[in-house]
C-alpha cells in the first residue's frame, strides 16, 4: 500500500497494529493494542507521503480536535492523537461490529422499526453535534457503525465544519459522498438541515436497499439531487406506507427551508408516520445569518467516476472501512441570489425549472452550468 504502513511492520511507536479496517485519501484505520494502557484501539494513521504535506496534516489535525470535543454515547470518543516519527495519527474507541452500509449490502433493506431504531441514535449525535455548532457534512451508511446489540455510533467528522469557521481548501470548492449530498451542498452552503437531507437519503436506503439517484454514476447523483424531485420509497416497496414515504421525501426537499429542522424532528416524524400516530408539522425556521458557506476539508471513500472538473480522493471510517461510493471535490456549480441570505425571503429554490438550468451531456459525464436566477 503506497506511503502505508506494511503488514509485517507490526510496531507503531506504542502500538501494536493487528489488522487494517480502512483506508482512503485521508489515512488508514488500524485496530491496534495501545501497550502503554492496555487496551485495544482504533488507529488512523495519515499517510506518509502526505505527512509533510501541512494543508493534509492540517486537516488531520483538525478531524481531531473537532471530534474530541463532542461527547456524546452515539459519537466514538476520541482518546488523543500525536505523531510517531512524523506519522501522525488519532485514536479511537475500538467498536467491534460493522458499518450500516456493509450490512446492507450483506442482508438487503431493514425493516421500517430496525431502520428507524439505528437512525434515531444517529440523529440523537447529530443534534448534538449541531448544538455544538458543528455540521457533519458527510452522513452516509458507512459514517454509521453498528455494534452486535445494535448500539449504534456516527463517525468520521474528517470534512465537518463549524458555524463561520474558515476554510483548509481553494475557494469555490465543496467536497462530500454525491450519493447522499444536499443540493446547496453543490453551491456551497450547508447548515443542520443539510445533514437533515442526507440522513433522509441513508433512511432510504435502509428500507429500500438503493441509493436515492442510483448507486454508481456521479454525475447521475448529482443531476438528481440538483434537479429532480424526491424519489417515493413506497414506489420501490409499497409496504413502506404513503405516511412513511411522504416524511422521507419531505426530508428530500430542495429546499433546506422546507426540511424539518433537525435530525430528532425528521426521526420523530418518520417514526409517528411509521406508527400511525400524529405528528406535529416540521418547524421551518432559519438561521439568523443563513447558512453558511463552506469549503472542502476533505474527501472519502474511493472515487468512481467524476465529471470534468472533479477531484476524487477516499478516505476510511473511524474503526471500519467504508463501503464503496462515488466522492468528489466539485466545483461551485450555483450562487445564491443577490440581496439578503442565501434561503431568506428572497428564496430562491436550488429546484431548477427548463428555464433556469441547461444540462449538457459530454462523453466524461455531466456538466452543470451556472443557472440564472429571476432574482438577480
Amino acid at each position: 500500500m503506497a506511503g502505508g504502513v506494511a503488514m509485517e511492520a507490526a510496531q507503531f511507536g506504542p502500538y501494536r497494529l493487528e489488522r487494517p479496517l480502512g483506508s482512503g485519501g485521508m489515512g488508514q484505520v488500524w485496530a491496534a493494542h495501545d501497550t502503554r494502557r492496555g487496551r485495544r484501539v482504533a488507529l488512523k494513521l495519515l499517510p506518509a507521503d502526505l505527512a509533510a504535506d501541512d494543508g493534509y496534516r492540517a486537516r488531520f489535525e483538525r478531524e481531531a480536535e473537532l471530534a474530541a470535543t463532542l461527547r456524546h454515547p452515539h459519537i466514538v470518543p476520541i482518546h488523543g492523537h500525536g505523531a510517531v516519527d512524523g506519522r501522525l495519527y488519532i485514536e479511537m474507541e475500538l467498536v467491534e461490529g460493522t458499518d450500516l452500509g456493509a450490512r446492507l449490502a450483506a442482508g438487503g433493506p431493514l425493516d421500517p422499526p430496525t431502520a428507524l431504531d439505528i437512525l434515531d441514535q444517529v440523529a440523537a449525535a447529530l443534534d448534538a453535534a449541531h448544538a455544538a455548532g458543528l455540521v457533519h457534512r458527510d452522513v452516509k451508511p458507512s459514517n454509521i457503525l453498528l455494534r452486535p446489540d445494535g448500539f449504534a455510533y456516527l463517525i468520521d467528522f474528517g470534512i465537518a465544519r463549524g458555524v463561520g469557521q474558515t476554510s483548509l481548501t481553494a475557494t469555490g470548492l465543496t467536497i462530500g459522498t454525491w450519493a447522499y449530498m444536499a443540493p446547496e451542498r453543490f453551491s456551497g452552503h450547508a447548515d443542520a438541515r443539510s445533514d437533515v437531507y442526507s440522513l433522509a437519503c441513508v433512511l432510504f436506503e435502509s428500507l429500500t436497499g438503493r441509493r436515492p439517484y442510483g448507486d454508481t454514476d456521479p454525475a447521475q447523483q448529482m443531476h438528481g439531487h440538483l434537479m429532480s424531485d424526491p424519489p417515493r420509497a413506497a414506489a420501490v416497496d409499497p409496504t413502506i406506507g404513503p405516511r412513511l414515504d411522504a416524511v422521507i421525501a419531505h426530508g428530500m426537499a430542495k429546499d433546506p427551508a422546507h426540511r424539518h429542522a433537525s435530525a430528532g424532528e425528521f426521526l420523530r416524524a418518520a417514526r409517528a408516520a411509521h406508527t400511525g400516530a400524529g405528528a406535529p408539522p416540521p418547524t421551518r425556521t432559519l438561521p439568523a445569518s443563513g447558512p453558511t458557506p463552506t469549503k472542502a476539508v476533505t474527501a472519502h471513500e474511493p472515487a468512481g467516476r467524476v465529471p470534468p472538473g472533479a477531484v476524487a480522493g477516499g478516505s476510511p471510517g473511524a474503526a471500519a472501512g467504508g463501503s464503496p461510493g462515488a466522492v468528489a471535490v466539485v466545483r461551485r456549480v450555483w450562487s445564491p441570489p443577490r440581496g439578503g441570505t442565501p434561503w431568506g425571503r428572497r428564496r430562491c429554490p436550488i429546484r431548477p425549472t427548463p428555464a433556469s438550468a441547461r444540462v449538457r451531456q459530454c462523453r466524461a459525464g455531466t456538466r452543470i452550468r451556472r443557472r440564472s436566477c429571476r432574482h438577480r
